[in-house]
C-alpha cells in the first residue's frame, strides 16, 4: 500500500506544469594545483604512459609504446641535475649506445636546449641491453638547472617520436 501511495505521488510530480528551471547546487571552485616547484613542466606526448619513477636521480619517468606495434617499447626518462655543460653528458651517452659522440644541436625554445640523436647498442647503467636502438636526448637549460630528457629504445619506436620529442622540449617550461 505505501509503495503505491509512493508511486501516485512520484508521478503526479512529475507531470507537472512548472517550467521553474532546475539550478543544480554551485559546486565549490577547485583550488589551483600548484606546479611542483621542483619538476620543469613539459607535456608529454599522446600515448606515453606515466611509471613511477625506477630511481631518485628520475623526476618523471614513461613508457612510450610503439605506435605500429611491431617493436618493444621506449622509456623516457627526465633528470635534474645542477647547470653543466652538455659535452661531458653526451659522451657518457655515446658509450652507452656503444657510438662515436655525434654532433649536437642547439635549439631555442622557452629555454636552451641541447640536443642529440644516438643510434647504436644501447646497454644501461643497470646492465639492460637494447640492440638496434636509439637515443634522444636532450638538457634543457634553464639557468637554475640542467633538465635532461631521454628517450631511448628500438630505433623503430623512438624514431616515429622524434618531432614530438622536440616540439616537447622547446615548450618545457
Amino acid at each position: 500500500m505505501k509503495n503505491a501511495l509512493l508511486l501516485v505521488l512520484l508521478l503526479a510530480a512529475s507531470c507537472s506544469n512548472d517550467t521553474t528551471p532546475v539550478t543544480p547546487p554551485r559546486q565549490p571552485d577547485k583550488p589551483a594545483v600548484p606546479a611542483d616547484p621542483d619538476l620543469i613542466s613539459f607535456d608529454a606526448p599522446a600515448g606515453w604512459v606515466k611509471e613511477p619513477p625506477a630511481n631518485n636521480m628520475r623526476k618523471a619517468q614513461f613508457r612510450v609504446p610503439d605506435r605500429e606495434k611491431k617493436a618493444a617499447d621506449a622509456m623516457f626518462t627526465l633528470s635534474k641535475l645542477s647547470p653543466q655543460p652538455f659535452p661531458p653528458n653526451l659522451e657518457r651517452w655515446a658509450m652507452q649506445m656503444g657510438c662515436d659522440v655525434p654532433k649536437h644541436e642547439e635549439l631555442q625554445g622557452v629555454h636552451k636546449i641541447f640536443f642529440a640523436q644516438l643510434d647504436g647498442e644501447y646497454r644501461s647503467d643497470a646492465g639492460d641491453e637494447v640492440p638496434a636502438a636509439r637515443m634522444l636526448g636532450a638538457m634543457v637549460d634553464t639557468g637554475e638547472a640542467a633538465w635532461f630528457f631521454k628517450l631511448v629504445g628500438p630505433i623503430d619506436t623512438v624514431g616515429d617520436y622524434r618531432d614530438d620529442f622536440l616540439k616537447m622540449l622547446k615548450a618545457a617550461k
